[in-house]
């Protein structure tokens, strides 16, 4: 058992990933909804970062918060589909359209580290 394994049975946090479904209501004036699925818990260690810090981190996408989260390999997967991600009451995403599907992954052994942001700007 190493030191990261250790920190996430004492510090880790449920976050909530919620992975939605879009339906087009009308294909004329584009609008869409989404159906979100129930929500998968996933153990993770939250860290929030500065705005300053998330400017330099992640260019071009201002947002009023910023967290990095530490998660498993093998949830990469519900990541990448989720829509949006609920840590403590507070709705996250990990991409935005505009920007296509690039998500800030950093990786450690068995781990990886991802910043998510708010939705709104």
């Amino acid at each position: 058992m190493n030191e990261l394994d250790i920190l996430f049975k004492q510090y880790g946090k449920n976050i909530k990933i919620f992975i939605g479904r879009e339906t087009i209501e009308d294909p004329n004036y584009s609008k869409k909804t989404v159906a979100y699925l129930n929500p998968l818990p996933v153990r993770a260690l939250v860290k929030q970062i500065g705005f300053t810090s998330s400017q330099w981190r992640m260019p071009g996408i201002t947002s009023s918060k910023v967290l990095e989260i530490t998660i498993e390999k093998r949830h990469l997967n519900l990541i990448e589909k989720s829509r949006k991600i609920v840590v403590e009451g507070i709705e996250y995403v990990a991409w935005r359209p505009a920007n296509g599907t690039k998500i800030q992954i950093k990786e450690m052994e068995n781990y990886l580290v991802i910043l998510i942001h708010t939705a709104t700007i």
